[in-house]
């Protein structure tokens, strides 16, 4: 991936994850919008505004002092409170940066509370660019790329610059969206243990709306109450009473070939009775998955580790009925089916741990934790071919 195709592709994910801080910061009433009065903005029952632009800054400083994006904000600011599309009174005006970026012109605006810092903050950013009035004698040499942004901002006549000014803030941070996600749900919605699936399942239901605005055409619009609504019905699906949530990803392609290449024993497991080529790489991301959630809910204090081992001498104890059961009444099949059928057996069982239902990859993705501990196997022979 290019540098130019990676900020693009940053600045995507940053304003869907951004919608969905302004949705968790949102009271009732409020609505969220996409690329309508700015790249994101809240729309508050009482009318009032929150427009903010995101920038990504992934190869340059998106706010420094000279910077086109940053001109170029302020002068469509200038122009929405012109036209009336945004009322400079009742809109907070936010450029938020994903880095720890900044600049003296616009971290002097953004210092200004009232009227008199905006004068401040203009005056002075007026005297650097243009020089000291009436005659403004350094103007000419103002770059091209911004001189006419740059005229629109600090034209003394401009009767909204002072108000933007007043209203605007300037929001940066390392994954600092990321950070407000957690710290608002933390707030609003669930214990820590819940935390990453909530986020992940929220961030990609934002996506599905916003998707699903974009392919009918419609404008982005989704209300609080919605947002709501999606996590409390998620989260009844989680309740610790009766499943354990995964935290695992669905791993990669070049994650899952590493694996199958290497092999490891239960790999070689599957090959040992014909497994198709696709179904190990599913078993292969039922194995990872199961290696993740398996830590995250010891570290995480979700289970305790003596269940864990009850689980997988459960596993073991089912595993070992199922291959007898078939040694006696699969006599008459091929040592290869008998093993599928040992196999199949074993993933499709339901087993719980502490009482809790699990993801539908932690039985199978076990059983090849076992096998691959040579503790289990499906082929009778299993342990003769594979030594």
């Amino acid at each position: 991936m290019t540098v130019k195709t990676s900020g693009i592709a940053e600045g995507f994910f940053l304003q869907q994850t951004r919608f969905l801080v302004h949705l968790l910061r949102g009271e009732p009433g409020t609505f969220v919008s996409l690329e309508e009065l700015s790249d994101v903005a809240s729309h508050k029952e009482d009318g009032s505004i929150v427009a903010e632009e995101d920038k990504s800054g992934l190869t340059y400083n998106p706010v420094v002092d000279h910077s086109r994006d940053l001109w170029k904000t302020f002068s469509n600011w200038s122009k929405a409170a012109q036209n009336g599309t945004l009322n400079p009174l009742r809109t907070e005006f936010i450029i938020f940066v994903p880095h720890d970026y900044t600049g003296n012109f616009v971290q002097s605006f953004s210092d200004a509370t009232n009227e008199e810092g905006a004068k401040n903050a203009l005056n002075t950013v007026r005297d650097e660019l243009w020089g000291k009035s009436p005659s403004y004698d350094k103007k000419e040499t103002v770059a091209e790329s911004i001189s006419g942004y740059v005229e629109d901002v600090l034209d003394e006549n401009n009767p909204h610059m002072l108000n933007i000014i007043m209203h605007f803030s300037l929001e940066t941070g390392t994954d600092g969206s990321y950070d407000a996600i957690e710290q608002l749900l933390s707030t609003r919605f669930v214990q820590d243990e819940f935390l990453d699936v909530l986020e992940k399942q929220l961030l990609g239901w934002v996506k599905t709306c916003i998707d699903e605005c974009i392919n009918a055409k419609e404008v982005v619009r989704i209300s609080v109450e919605e947002m709501q609504k999606e996590a409390k019905t998620f989260l009844r699906t989680l309740d610790h009473n009766h499943i354990l949530a995964s935290f695992a990803g669905n791993p990669t392609e070049e994650k899952k070939l590493g694996e199958y290449q290497q092999p490891k024993n239960y790999v070689q497991q599957l090959r040992l009775i014909d497994t198709k080529y696709e179904d190990i790489l599913s078993a292969i991301s039922d194995y990872l998955k199961a290696n993740v959630d398996r830590h995250a809910w010891i570290t995480r204090g979700m289970v305790h580790p003596l269940s864990l081992l009850t689980f997988s001498n459960t596993l073991t104890r089912i595993w070992k009925n199922i291959a007898e059961n078939h040694q006696i009444t699969s006599s008459n099949q091929s040592d290869v089916d008998i093993g599928k059928l040992i196999y199949n057996g074993c993933s499709d069982r339901n087993v719980k741990i502490e009482g809790r239902e699990l993801p539908f990859h932690m039985v199978p993705g076990s059983y090849h934790v076992l096998s691959d501990e040579k503790r289990v196997g499906w082929h009778p022979k299993w342990q003769t071919l594979l030594n």
